[in-house]
């Protein structure tokens, strides 16, 4: 945690710290900063000290904007996700960042003001990418059974991929000694799913193709219903894999289930 008293002035839409050593860096402008300095050589220099152990800063750093600081952040954080998922955010160091992105440790520390932070911001904008992609089946207007259907192979296909289920794995470990992370899991990925299947549901239900008290509810209950059992396995190492088919089954049965409960009974006239 960065200490309160540290004060901070937004530059653009980020907040931009940088390195004050003891020998002070004058607060000066951009422009004669970057002509007189190599900001970045000197931020490297103090690769062995965090940046409110030397006393950091904000100052008008100018970095890469537009499509150039875009590249940039996703260098750092492709790199940070390679590592986290290697070493866990426990055994992840900010200089094992730095190698696997090729930036300096300084420019890391311009994007991102610690470890936690990038680990959060990283576990986030994952997520909620995923979840966008996931569920935006949603906006079909096939048959309901249909488009649940489909989006249960979507979730079941992304819930048992190595790669999520190493993500998970680690968002568990980090998650008793670093809440933030958890939660921000959890908001950009499940809770964002919960409430894009409860819209789903409701308009159904204004339809009159659904039956719901509790819409919210029921959404939770087909999240767990077309997964049931296929990914636990893999989470607790019982086996390596899950055979196309058994997910197929596992989400045809889910969703069966769930019609059952939350389909639309037809009267006796019609």
């Amino acid at each position: 945690m960065i200490p309160e008293n540290d004060k901070t002035e937004p530059f653009g839409s980020i907040l931009i710290y940088v390195y004050k050593p003891i020998k002070s860096i004058p607060n000066r402008s951009v422009q004669s900063l970057s002509a007189d300095e190599n900001c970045e050589t000197r931020m490297a220099a103090l690769d062995e000290m965090k940046p409110w152990e030397t006393g950091m800063t904000a100052l008008p750093l100018e970095v890469e904007s537009g499509a150039d600081h875009t590249a940039k952040r996703r260098q750092i954080m492709d790199g940070a996700r390679r590592v986290f998922l290697e070493h866990g955010f426990d055994g992840a160091s900010v200089n094992d960042i730095v190698k696997a992105t090729g930036v300096s440790k300084g420019t890391v520390y311009a994007y991102f003001p610690s470890k936690e932070k990038l680990f959060e911001t990283l576990i986030f904008e994952d997520r909620r990418g995923q979840a966008e992609r996931l569920f935006e089946i949603l906006d079909d207007s096939r048959p309901v059974e249909e488009v649940l259907r489909g989006v249960g192979l979507r979730f079941g296909k992304m819930l048992i991929a190595p790669e999520q289920i190493s993500y998970i794995r680690m968002i568990i470990a980090a998650s008793a000694k670093f809440p933030q992370a958890g939660r921000a899991f959890y908001e950009a990925g499940p809770r964002y799913g919960i409430a894009r299947i409860t819209a789903f549901i409701t308009e159904k239900i204004r339809q009159g193709e659904l039956q719901a008290d509790d819409p919210e509810m029921a959404a939770r209950q087909l999240l767990e219903l077309i997964h049931c059992g296929a990914s636990k396995p893999l989470l607790f190492g019982v086996s390596d894999s899950i055979a196309p088919e058994e997910l197929e089954r596992a989400v045809s049965a889910g969703v069966a289930t769930f019609m059952a409960a939350y389909g639309r009974r037809k009267s006796s006239d019609e």
